[in-house]
């Protein structure tokens, strides 16, 4: 692990939004820093999709500290980054299992590290923490080593006031790594998408437009991955096969839709002309995703 950790944590991926640089090196980025203020700002692919110290555990010590950010996401990132590649130059068909396994990680970690993602685990993991269960206290007693706090209730009280965060890290690390779910994409029917048209796809913070059961008999899942390509992955040949049929100019317009209403943070375009459409769209269909979800149910639990 690096002497000198990274402060800026990117929870989009630097690759991805490469995609949208021009020969300059630079994209167009669009944020609403105050209400109804947005701000247009031509810049590099670092200087947007970050949040700085968004993976930090607190209370460890400077070498873990920084885990996920070095460990799992940079690794994933890099391994990603070949598949992306391989998808943009048409060659989905010959993507082997560790491949397509890389891009499967990829779509799941974009569920959870996002700023909102990561808030959510963090508040879920809290409100779990304060379910006064007795299946915990249980298995606490079950593990018990000597040594150790009487009660689950003493030992949670010890761990500290960031045993939450740590737990919930721990949390997402596990998710980015759930196999049942990477298989499940996996085994997905998918297909890049090449929309080329008078108008280019835009990204976002909130990059992924799926269906609510992505594993549902209908679940699909789709993703800008350039200005000009859509990755599209279905659960079933004949809702592949319906998204393709549809006329390219229709699909750029319902993906930039959904990439922009529900981007809270920020949205990428190759042209500053999208301002307007940004402006009227930014952050006009947010929706709850799992970890916020997990959330509000513990916390109901608990109260």
């Amino acid at each position: 692990m690096s002497s000198n950790p990274p402060i800026k944590h990117h929870f989009i991926a630097q690759f991805l939004l490469s995609a949208w640089a021009g020969p300059d090196g630079k994209l167009w980025r669009f944020t609403n820093p105050w209400m109804n203020n947005f701000a247009a700002k031509h810049v590099a692919p670092a200087e947007l999709g970050y949040e700085k110290y968004l993976y930090t555990t607190p209370d460890d010590p400077p070498e873990c500290a920084q885990q996920i950010e070095q460990e799992l996401m940079a690794l994933l990132d890099d391994r990603a980054a070949t598949a992306h590649q391989m998808l943009l130059d048409g060659e989905i068909d010959a993507m082997d299992r560790r491949e397509r396994s890389a891009w499967s990680r990829f779509i799941m970690s974009l569920w959870f590290r996002t700023p909102d993602g990561v808030r959510g685990l963090k508040d879920a993991t809290a409100a779990l923490l304060g379910i006064d269960d007795t299946q915990f206290a249980e298995a606490y007693q079950a593990r018990r080593q000597p040594g150790y706090p009487a009660t689950w209730a003493e030992a949670v009280a010890k761990m500290g006031p960031h045993l939450a965060d740590r737990a919930a890290m721990h949390v997402l690390r596990q998710q980015v790594d759930n196999p049942t779910n990477g298989q499940r994409l996996n085994d997905m029917h998918w297909a890049v998408l090449d929309v080329a048209g008078p108008r280019n796809l835009m990204v976002s913070d909130a990059v992924l437009a799926q269906t609510s059961a992505i594993f549902g008999p209908e679940g699909y899942v789709a993703m800008p991955i350039s200005p000009q390509r859509l990755f599209f992955a279905a659960r079933n040949r004949a809702r592949l096969d319906a998204f393709k049929g549809l006329a390219p100019a229709t699909i750029v317009t319902l993906i930039n839709h959904a990439v922009v209403r529900r981007a809270r943070n920020f949205v990428g375009a190759t042209v500053r002309a999208e301002i307007d459409f940004v402006r009227a769209n930014f952050a006009s269909d947010l929706r709850s995703g799992l970890p916020e979800l997990l959330a509000r149910k513990y916390e109901a639990a608990a109260a």
